[in-house]
């Protein structure tokens, strides 16, 4: 699918908290994305004032700044902000307060991840902040194209992501892509679920009894 501007864009709210890491066999983990069509936080406030600055923390800039035309690209900005804190153990945006925390999402550019981490693959970073670029049209305009460079990633064929790296790191890293692969294909489902149709959550989802987050 192909992005484009929709004044019936996602109200999806991916999130962290939206994915659990069920363990069906020992030593097999299994992603899953949940909420399907949960509103978010812009959605869900009448006065941001009055709301936790951590909700507005995976965002995209469009939905920050109260534009009606967002759609399947702003969970993929969400998406990017996941993959960001997976690597650097922090969100890329955080601040005092709401506002705060909106203006960087609409004006700021986020932190090299080399400051968290100097290990980082040379050839994971770019993807990441593909996906959380300011403009929608400068994103990967699918989960699908993300889930294709991760994959090229973990199998070696990024040569920046091999250059300099020790067997042990490389083997870190590849556990990292293969990670972030799993989230990007199910994300997928999420984003072609909120903007194709609204799921109601509480009759599409059963508890999962192997689920944590």
């Amino acid at each position: 699918r192909t992005g484009g501007a929709s004044r019936a864009g996602p109200r999806g709210d991916l999130t962290t908290d939206r994915i659990l890491i069920a363990e069906p066999v020992p030593g097999q983990a299994v992603a899953k994305v949940t909420g399907f069509g949960a509103p978010n936080a812009m959605l869900r406030n009448d006065d941001v004032l009055d709301a936790v600055p951590s909700d507005f923390a995976y965002l995209a800039p469009e939905q920050c700044s109260g534009s009606e035309f967002s759609d399947e690209r702003s969970d993929i900005y969400s998406l990017g902000v996941i993959l960001y804190e997976m690597v650097a153990g922090v969100v890329p945006f955080t601040g005092e307060k709401p506002t705060d925390v909106i203006l960087k999402h609409i004006e700021e550019a986020p932190a090299p991840l080399v400051a968290f981490r100097p290990d980082v693959p040379a050839g994971l970073e770019p993807i990441i902040l593909k996906a959380l670029a300011k403009d929608p049209a400068l994103r990967y305009q699918t989960a699908g194209e993300i889930f294709d460079d991760l994959t090229a990633l973990s199998a070696g064929k990024t040569a920046a992501a091999a250059a300099g790296e020790t067997p042990g790191n490389k083997n870190i890293w590849t556990t990292v892509a293969m990670v972030v692969i799993g989230i990007a294909a199910l994300a997928s489902a999420l984003i072609y679920a909120t903007s194709v149709k609204q799921t109601d959550p509480t009759t599409a989802l059963q508890p999962d009894a192997n689920g944590m987050p």
